[in-house]
């Protein structure tokens, strides 16, 4: 009869303590790993909470089918209610003053040879006056547009306009009330800047997956080719593919390649 290993075991006790020890120091480090795991978490979820669900458009870039050609988007943070309800009652409180400078200007007689330094608060106010009718027509209209993307861009630039009649001419900027009023209309004028490159960069994205969709119809027919002279696609899927299908001196063969989405190119990956 063969004897098992732990029957040869003189000290019990001994094994006992000892087995007791190493479950000991396995829950030990156990809770150890488990407490970094939650650590890391913790600050996990505070990176994503600050960098990632505070903000309305991540950050990304997009990469031409030559790597080397690549364009940053700007990333934008969502505003709060405190910060609009700044920024709308900034642009009212200088309409109102142009409006009041103008009417200093019409009732005491504007000189003749003023300043270049000096903005000129009739133009200013005329501009304005043109921009709000202008807007006004256009809501009334009901004429159908068929470039949605123009009209678009075309309002935003209307917008940067009007916000640009709005600012302070440098040589004006005397008082600390009117350097954070110019603070706070630059950086609303500054956001809307980013969200009409934004926009423009969507419809060049938007552009790339349509002629992706149109390389991935033409590799399928290129596919079905070779499969009718029995010859064995090689699917190329590398992130060099791009340059490979641009270079004249490739040797294509039997060689189908694939130009993948990058990771920096869609937003969601990062998480």
């Amino acid at each position: 009869e063969k004897l098992g290993r732990m029957d040869f075991i003189v000290d019990v006790e001994e094994r006992d303590k000892i087995v007791e020890e190493g479950r000991k120091q396995v829950e030990q480090v156990r809770d150890a790993i488990r407490m970094e795991n939650l650590g890391r978490e913790l600050v996990a979820a505070r990176i994503i909470d600050k960098c990632w669900k505070s903000m309305e458009t991540p950050g990304k870039q997009m990469v031409g089918f030559d790597p080397s050609l690549r364009v940053h988007n700007y990333p934008i943070r969502v505003r709060d209610e405190k910060e609009a309800r700044q920024m709308s009652v900034v642009q009212y409180l200088r309409r109102l003053e142009l409006k009041e400078a103008n009417m200093t200007f019409l009732q005491s007689g504007m000189p003749k040879h003023r300043p270049a330094m000096l903005a000129d608060y009739f133009s200013i106010l005329r501009e304005l006056e043109s921009t709000d009718e202008h807007a006004k027509k256009e809501g009334k209209s009901e004429k159908a547009t068929t470039e949605e993307s123009a009209d678009v861009e075309e309002e935003g630039e209307k917008e940067r306009n009007e916000d640009e009649l709005l600012l302070y001419h440098p040589l004006d900027l005397g008082t600390d009330r009117r350097r954070r009023t110019q603070c706070v209309l630059l950086d609303g004028l500054i956001d809307k800047v980013k969200r009409a490159f934004n926009n423009r960069y969507e419809e060049v994205m938007k552009k790339k997956e349509r002629e992706l969709q149109k390389v991935d119809e033409k590799n399928q027919r290129i596919t079905e080719i070779l499969e009718e002279l029995k010859q064995t696609p090689q699917v190329d899927r590398g992130l060099d593919v791009g340059l490979k299908m641009l270079s004249p001196d490739t040797h294509h063969g039997n060689h189908v390649y694939e130009p993948q989405w990058r990771d920096e190119e869609i937003a969601d990956r990062v998480l």
